[in-house]
């Protein structure tokens, strides 16, 4: 695994944007509700380890937001 300061040229600074944190939170919200509905259905097992992925992802988003970070797309 690499070190942070190993991956700090894969992002750049930017102004901290506590409005988009927060309308990722929202998502994760409405993710984290359609989930109810398909825990314990095995049929849609896929889709929930996708919907847990996406969550996760979307946190670390908010968080990088927050902090004024963001990822450099490759």
């Amino acid at each position: 695994m690499k070190l942070w300061n190993e991956l700090q040229e894969e992002v750049r600074k930017i102004k901290p944007d506590r409005q988009m944190a927060s309308a990722i939170l929202r998502m994760i919200e409405v993710r984290m509700k359609a989930l109810e509905e398909l825990k314990g259905r095995r049929e849609f097992a896929s889709l929930v380890v996708e919907d847990y992925y996406e969550i996760i992802k979307e946190a670390l988003t908010a968080l990088m937001s927050i902090e004024g970070i963001q990822n450099i797309e490759p």
